[in-house]
């Protein structure tokens, strides 16, 4: 199993009814309604593949103990599309030489980027199977609050890496 880090701030989940938030934004999710302060929200710029159109998202942890490694990316203009993506450290999974290529993608600074996986859920049989795509990892520029899905060159990632 690999030691995740939440390389982005904290937030936490709504009590009923939400409080207002100052500068930030209230999202209902999957799995709840969240409250998300305005650092935790994302301009992903170029959108996610195959949902170019949409822009503005907002990261926050999935509020479930046991899915505690995963965060919810909910896009603040669509309020049905949501993702959900795992933080990887530094070191995990994808090489230091493809994370600074990433990184230099987005124009940061290799230590100024975070890493997102984008997880998928599929059943087989009677049971769920989950997969992170390596091959298009988003990186975030922790400082500018921005991030972009990168196709990385090498193609020795998958797209279906198990977890």
């Amino acid at each position: 199993m690999t030691a995740m880090v939440n390389p982005l701030p904290a937030y936490q989940p709504l009590a009923e009814p939400a409080p207002p938030v100052a500068g930030g934004v209230e999202i209902a999710t999957p799995f709840g309604r969240l409250s998300v302060e305005a650092a935790g929200v994302l301009t992903i710029t170029g959108g996610i593949l195959g949902f170019e159109g949409c822009s503005r998202f907002a990261l926050a942890p999935i509020p479930k103990p046991r899915l505690s490694r995963f965060m919810v990316l909910q896009s603040i203009e669509q309020p049905t599309l949501s993702f959900i993506v795992l933080p990887v450290a530094e070191g995990d999974l994808l090489a230091a030489a493809d994370r600074e290529e990433a990184a230099a993608l987005l124009g940061c600074a290799p230590e100024d980027a975070a890493f997102l996986l984008m997880v998928t859920v599929r059943k087989e049989g009677d049971r769920s199977a989950m997969s992170v795509n390596l091959r298009a990892p988003i990186v975030v520029d922790t400082h500018r609050r921005i991030a972009r899905q990168c196709v990385l060159s090498n193609n020795a990632y998958s797209v279906r890496h198990p977890l």
